[in-house]
């Protein structure tokens, strides 16, 4: 079972066709759900998950030899030697038809499924010991590894997709197994769990940012009124404003979450809102640097950016969706003769530049000098360290709250301090 070749039309008898498109009097070779696994002759299955759409990789299938598509969307162009199988749910569909390829297996062996909170896989190695106890050959599929009856194996993920999960099985019944002990987990509860905490954040650092915008027109300090609302009700825990929400998660999981949504027909205000606050708060500091570039007609300043990761703490040399890249993206398409220097505690490269060491060379004849994320090193910075090493005209933009001594700015000729969130300076 699982190998050899199958019949299009006997496989397909399993599921709940909605529409068929090209000829169904054909052989099947393999079954996939990865394009990168598809071969000539084989059936690949598109399924619609929260990172990837595997709709978007059927030229891929069709490119290495698939020849049969199932699919729960649309397709309006496809070579006419393909045949399409519309379906409700392709996810399903895989299911049953891999349940099929394989000989249904679980129909020869004795199920127990463990799941929960915490605890599944200590549960299963239990479960385990004792049917061997018994006398029974036991088969295994949990976090840990996996024992097909024939050995141990690594493993990825707490359950495989349908049609690995079919195979294993298959493989158990083939080696004699009595009893499958498998830990069951959700994938969707656990993806959308992580979209829905990563969107919780962005969310909160939206409405921080808002919250410090509105402080900055009643010229209060955004810092000093969360810190009073954090220490006077304790079952509130607002942020602080600074950036938007950056990095490959915060950035990406709400609008991962709000095209699911849209996709089921919902209407998802807040989390579309909360996608254009966190975008506009990056675009601002760009906004701001580029309004003091012109009015001051500076031909070739110089522009030091402190801080480059998508956060500074906890600290991270990660610069993935990070508002250093795109600010420094902005500026050099709108200025082309800006010239750059950068610093960072622990990062060694910035496209394709190696960051100087220290704060002080980098800010060293800056016409303008960006703190772009809050690591500790990055924290409580002299304001004549800056003032003694850059050039004037100069503009200090202080997204976290870097600078301890804002209010002596003032007292300076040909300078000029935007803070994030604080309308006192």
């Amino acid at each position: 079972m699982g190998q050899g070749f199958m019949d299009l039309q006997e496989l397909i008898s399993v599921l709940d066709v909605e529409k068929v498109v090209g000829p169904l009097n054909r052989i099947v070779k393999g079954l996939t759900y990865d394009s990168r696994k598809a071969k000539i002759g084989f059936l690949f299955v598109a399924i619609s998950g929260f990172r990837q759409d595997g709709h978007n990789f059927i030229p891929e299938a069709v490119r290495k030899g698939a020849r049969v598509m199932v699919v729960e969307k649309e397709i309006l162009s496809l070579p006419p030697e393909v045949t399409l199988i519309r379906v409700r749910s392709s996810r399903e569909a895989l299911a049953k038809l891999s349940s099929y390829w394989y000989g249904f297996p679980s129909r020869e062996l004795k199920l127990i499924g463990i799941t929960g909170t915490n605890g599944k896989t200590t549960t299963t190695y239990l479960v385990e010991s004792i049917l061997k106890k018994a006398g029974y050959k036991m088969g295994r599929i949990s976090t840990i590894n996996y024992d097909l009856g024939s050995g141990l194996r690594s493993s990825r993920i707490t359950t495989p997709e349908s049609q690995d999960l079919q195979k294993m099985l298959r493989k158990m019944v083939d080696a004699g197994v009595d009893y499958a002990v498998i830990e069951v987990s959700s994938p969707r509860v656990a993806e959308v769990a992580k979209l829905a905490d990563n969107l919780y954040r962005a969310m909160n650092i939206g409405f921080a940012n808002e919250l410090g915008l509105i402080c900055e027109k009643l010229n209060i300090d955004a810092y000093e009124m969360v810190s009073s609302v954090n220490e006077a009700y304790a079952r509130t825990n607002l942020f602080k404003p600074g950036l938007g929400a950056a990095g490959p998660c915060l950035a990406k999981d709400p609008q991962i979450l709000n095209y699911y949504a849209r996709q089921k027909g919902l209407d998802t205000e807040l989390i579309g809102a909360c996608i254009s606050v966190n975008k506009k708060v990056n675009s601002r500091i760009s906004s701001v640097v580029s309004r003091y570039l012109q009015e001051k007609n500076l031909q070739s300043p110089k522009i030091a950016i402190v801080g480059l990761a998508f956060k500074g703490f906890p600290e991270t040399d990660d610069l993935r969706g990070s508002p250093a890249l795109e600010i420094v993206a902005n500026l050099k398409k709108e200025f082309s003769q800006c010239r750059f220097s950068y610093h960072d505690p622990i990062v060694n490269s910035f496209l394709g530049n190696i960051p100087v060491s220290s704060i002080g060379e980098c800010i060293k004849d800056s016409n303008v000098v960006l703190f772009l994320t809050n690591h500790p090193s990055l924290m409580n910075i002299e304001v004549n360290q800056i003032l003694e090493r850059a050039a004037r005209p100069l503009l200090i933009v202080d997204c976290w709250h870097n600078i301890s001594n804002p209010a002596e700015i003032s007292q300076q000729q040909d300078v000029e301090i935007v803070r994030i969130g604080d309308g006192r300076v």
